[in-house]
């Protein structure tokens, strides 16, 4: 898979992600909270988004032959901030979500609740 292929693909899932959370959200607008099982959707949803956005950093810097591919999507998404690839406050909004996966990897993830999240 191309470099453009694998941005492509992985801009379908992060749209697809976002469309799953967008309509969780508005039930949560109309119904106030979510199910147990649109909450574990809602969990899972993010979890990808994550996961991607992961991916797509050390991807980035593979393609632009990085002599540096960190394991952490946290320090993939730094050097990519300090060469100038994402604006401060991206790179803030990138690590409350590197948070918020490790925290759900590390507790029981099923009490989370999500709508503040969504």
């Amino acid at each position: 898979m191309t470099f453009t292929d694998y941005l492509a693909k992985t801009r379908l899932i992060a749209i697809e992600e976002k469309g799953i959370l967008d309509d969780l959200h508005q039930r949560i607008i109309l119904n106030g909270s979510l199910d147990g099982i649109q909450n574990r959707a809602a969990e899972r949803s993010l979890q990808i988004m994550i996961e991607n956005l992961i991916g797509r950093c050390k991807k980035v810097l593979q393609h632009y032959d990085s002599p540096v591919i960190p394991l952490s999507g946290y320090d993939s998404a730094e050097i990519l901030k300090n060469v100038g690839f994402f604006e401060e406050e991206d790179f803030n909004a990138m690590r409350r979500l590197f948070g918020f996966r490790s925290f759900n990897c590390e507790s029981n993830y099923r009490k989370t609740r999500v709508h503040c999240i969504v």
